[in-house]
């Protein structure tokens, strides 16, 4: 049996591709870009890629608990 290993495409993600997943709109994550907040990103040339995990990471601590009645 062959060890599943993660591709570099999959650790990852441009925004669209976090747009689409995580229904985030893409000039969303450019705005909180901008603004230096949000999820944690890589930025090589001109080409922006989020770690998955800590997309992930981000998108949890968004989480909003109502108080419960």
């Amino acid at each position: 049996m062959e060890a599943h290993r993660t591709t570099p495409e999959a650790e990852y993600l441009p925004p669209k591709a976090c747009s689409a997943l995580f229904s985030t709109p893409e000039s969303t994550l450019a705005n909180l870009r901008w603004q230096r907040r949000g999820p944690p990103y890589i930025k090589r040339g001109s080409r922006i890629l989020y770690p998955r995990a800590d997309f992930e990471r981000w998108l949890e601590s968004q989480r909003i608990q109502p108080d419960a009645a």
